[in-house]
């Protein structure tokens, strides 16, 4: 595997000095290549989601099967299928090498091209690292062909070339692919910052310095335009596209609180129209969220939790607070998180209530129907088994309202039995 690499980078606050660490060591015995493309996928669930990662597509042929691809990344409208390409026995010098990665790096593209078209043709069944399955439709989603190779030493300058193919394409080391997955602890944040660089070659393992000179690039950009709609006594908030600092690194445990909702949602028990699909699309719409502002978040919902329970409530009154998300993209999620003193039906009621009004308001200020809203609400577990419970709900396309039912919603959030 390739060495560890440390990084001397200039920042508007003086020099830093960034260690990348070489990927997780593999055992080299038994099936080698097989257990790289374990790590790999593995890497991406760790410090991603599981939900996200798919174990190769299988497809019957003659009278057995093939596996199509050595993993999928599926988030949101994104998927990446992933081709892993490992250096097996004793290193030769600079032409042998550069010759085997220039062979298994073209060998890669051309199975991750044929993989995207078999999908695109013939919808699949596919499993995910937490054992859910779904059936993947190649044609529905933006794809991304990424080989993944893992080198010991690979020359200094080498480049790899790319081809045609029916999606962009990036190669990069599988320390790379670590950093990024490490860097951001989010699976919608690599996935975007993969398609925003696939398809412009750099020398192999030269990953990481391309990624903190984009990230420096976003410290100078302008903020983006606020949203049309925005819930009263809001505030702008802007943050780096790509994050300098590591995910988390100013505060793991409010950043640590995202993950944990994220487990929540992922290990809820499905019912009535709510199936993976739509479990999958909760949670890439939450992972959609910055990470530049997650930890903020963190601090933001402990701070609500602490009032919840800083003074009694009047019996029959809620005590609530909420933080949205606004959406900057009308193909973007709206995010509501509120955190409430108890669970009960009044409680639910307010979650849906407040949740359904922000996502017609946005629909009404956009001049069309909100695509996507999610909601998430925390409360105190009754049975104490845990500090809080969470509770979700989601809302897809437009809201058939009535004037007086909305004014009936909004009197009911203006209510004295509701305490904001």
């Amino acid at each position: 595997m390739a060495s560890a690499l440390t990084l001397m980078i200039d920042t508007p606050q003086g020099q830093i000095v960034r260690t990348i660490r070489a990927a997780t060591a593999v055992p080299r015995e038994g099936n080698d290549g097989a257990a790289i493309e374990e790590a790999t996928r593995s890497a991406a669930s760790r410090w991603g989601l599981p939900d996200f990662v798919f174990e190769p597509a299988v497809q019957a042929k003659g009278a057995g099967v093939v596996e199509v691809g050595d993993g999928i990344i599926l988030v949101g409208k994104h998927a990446v299928v992933l081709q892993v390409k490992s250096r097996n026995g004793q290193l030769g010098d600079t032409d042998r090498e550069t010759s085997w990665l220039t062979k298994a790096i073209s060998k890669g593209l051309r199975q991750g091209a044929g993989t995207i078209r078999q999908l695109g043709r013939v919808p699949m069944q596919v499993t995910n690292a937490r054992g859910n399955a779904l059936e993947l439709d190649g044609s529905s989603v933006h794809w991304l062909s990424v080989v993944v190779i893992d080198h010991d030493d690979v020359p200094d300058g080498f480049t790899p070339l790319l081809g045609e193919a029916p999606a962009p394409q990036i190669v990069l080391l599988r320390r790379d692919w670590e950093f990024l997955f490490n860097h951001l602890r989010s699976t919608f944040a690599v996935v975007e910052y993969l398609a925003r660089v696939a398809g412009e070659v750099i020398p192999l393992g030269e990953e990481p310095v391309r990624y903190h000179q984009l990230a420096l690039a976003d410290l100078d950009a302008k903020p983006s335009a606020p949203a049309k709609w925005s819930p009263e006594g809001s505030v702008l908030r802007s943050a780096p596209l790509l994050p300098l600092e590591a995910a988390g690194s100013d505060d793991e445990r409010a950043h640590l609180l995202l993950r944990i909702i994220f487990e929540d949602i992922a290990q809820m028990r499905l019912s009535g129209a709510f199936d993976e699909r739509n479990r999958l699309k909760a949670l890439a719409a939450l992972d959609s969220m910055p990470v530049g502002h997650r930890s903020e978040l963190g601090q933001v919902l402990f701070r609500f939790m602490d009032e919840m329970q800083a003074t009694p409530v009047p019996r029959g009154s809620i005590r609530s607070r909420t933080r949205t998300a606004v959406p900057p993209r009308l193909d973007a999620p709206l995010l509501v998180f509120m955190i409430a003193n108890e669970k009960t039906e009044m409680t639910d009621a307010l979650f849906r209530v407040r949740l359904m009004t922000r996502h017609y308001d946005v629909g009404v200020s956009t001049g069309g129907p909100n695509q996507l809203s999610v909601g998430v609400l925390l409360t105190p577990d009754p049975l104490k088994n845990r500090p809080w419970d969470t509770t979700l709900l989601m809302i897809t396309g437009e809201l058939e309202i009535g004037v007086e039912e909305l004014a009936g919603y909004r009197a009911f959030l203006d209510s004295g039995l509701v305490q904001n």
